[in-house]
């Protein structure tokens, strides 16, 4: 098929085993176009952009948000092709040896009574023995892309800062 694009569309490129793969992302499209991707879900979007060690690295629920917090941050992080994903054991094991601290920043879908990314970063930190953090409620944000779409830089760093205070490992921790 062929369509237009919007004014503000990116593509990203993977690769992985020798293959490339994209996802284009259209954030403001209304008509139905607003991802096409070709990635499968055993590729980590941004995995080749991370540090080969360091202290912290946040999984998180999308390539923007993810893009978001290194940008503001200089977090390393990283994101699966849907939060539903567990990652395979292996690579969860690989990520433990090159990060001293991992967080699973997923969305916080606070209008929906199942709340599907809470329980999602739930899951994958019980099962891989990982922190958690998200945004409350109370900012009426799902998450860091919205929360700083809504408050702006000033206040979205402080409200960020908040957040990441009690779990990010800092040089000399313990």
């Amino acid at each position: 098929y062929v369509f237009g694009a919007d004014r503000y569309a990116y593509a990203y490129v993977e690769h992985k085993e020798g293959k490339v793969t994209l996802k284009i992302y259209q954030p403001f499209n209304k008509n139905g176009y607003k991802w096409s991707s070709n990635i499968n879900r055993s590729v980590w979007s941004l995995w080749t952009k991370i540090p080969e060690y360091g202290d912290n690295l946040i999984i998180s629920s999308s390539v923007k948000d993810c893009l978001n917090i290194m940008c503001n941050f200089k977090i390393p992080s990283i994101c699966l092709q849907g939060e539903g994903y567990l990652p395979k054991p292996h690579i969860m094991e690989e990520l433990k040896l090159r990060y001293k601290n991992i967080i699973v920043f997923f969305d916080n879908d606070f209008t929906n009574p199942n709340n599907p990314g809470h329980n999602d970063a739930v899951k994958l930190c019980k099962e891989y023995n990982l922190k958690m953090i998200e945004i409350p409620k109370e900012y009426k944000s799902k998450d860091p892309s919205d929360l700083f779409k809504k408050y702006g830089k000033v206040k979205y760093l402080e409200i960020m800062n908040e957040i990441l205070k009690d779990v990010l490992w800092k040089n000399g921790d313990q």
